[in-house]
């Protein structure tokens, strides 16, 4: 049983338009927003404004174009553009498609960068493989808003896991230094996967803030505690990761500060 369901939202690709589903101090986060964008014929514009908050808009269904200060971008799937603080967002399509939004806190001036999926995923800079496929923790991750980027606090990238694995594994936590959201995509009916955050193994099972099934849509909270997932046999867990780093000057760096559960010291992180 969760011990603190507010951290888990279901059913975030559910409706048109913009909508911030995840902002503090909802899900006890301090920096990190989460939000969705849907765009339709019924729907086929929004306009937002990033005002204090430097964003990240993933397309993950259709392709867009989004209007910045005059410059216009085409994004297709797995398409991302950062967009600083301070900026009115257009956003127009004749399709469906949908974008995961994260955003945090940003004083920084910067300007809007494009990265497409098709110069990312054979990367080696950005795509890496993580995990054992004997052990079953095997996936893809694909960092997109990483220090190269001028950002303040946003790390941003995809993870794609093996059919029927962990991903997220050894359990690990990094609440010293970053928090984060996970929105999962990708996975149609029936997929689901079961999300597991806790704090403090020594309470296991009667103490887990979430221990809660995941589907396309679902978006879960970890300001803190170990995080990891197993997908649903034959099916692939795949979701967008986000963090704000809590100190900019030290912690906007995915793989620092990162802590692995004890008991599993001997497994391979990445």
């Amino acid at each position: 049983m969760s011990t603190h369901p507010e951290w888990c939202i279901h059913h975030t690709d559910g409706q048109l338009g913009y909508r911030m589903f995840l902002s503090p101090p909802q899900g006890d986060l301090e920096y990190l927003h989460y939000g969705r964008i849907r765009l339709a014929p019924a729907h086929p514009r929004e306009t937002l404004v990033t005002g204090p908050l430097e964003m990240g808009l993933l397309c993950v269904a259709g392709t867009a174009r989004i209007g910045i200060d005059g410059r216009h971008f085409q994004l297709g799937r797995c398409d991302l553009l950062y967009v600083p603080s301070g900026h009115e967002v257009r956003l127009e399509s004749e399709e469906s498609c949908d974008f995961i939004a994260a955003a945090a806190p940003s004083s920084v001036e910067s300007v809007p960068v494009h990265l497409r999926w098709s110069e990312v995923k054979d990367d080696p800079a950005r795509a890496m493989e993580a995990g054992e496929a004997e052990k079953k923790t095997r996936r893809r991750i694909y960092n997109l808003i990483t220090p190269d980027i001028h950002a303040e606090r946003l790390l941003m990238g995809i993870t794609i896991g093996d059919p029927s694995g962990w991903t997220s594994w050894p359990p690990h936590e990094h609440a010293d230094t970053k928090e984060e959201v996970y929105a999962f995509f990708d996975m149609p009916a029936p997929a689901f996967a079961v999300q597991f955050v806790y704090t403090d193994p020594a309470k296991l099972p009667e103490k887990m803030e979430v221990c809660e099934v995941v589907r396309d849509g679902s978006a879960i909270a970890v300001p803190r505690g170990y995080h990891p997932n197993a997908a649903e046999p034959g099916f692939t867990c795949t979701f967008v990761w986000m963090m704000a780093a809590r100190n900019p000057a030290t912690d906007r760096d995915w793989a620092r500060g990162i802590h692995v559960q004890q008991d599993y010291a001997g497994y391979r992180f990445v």
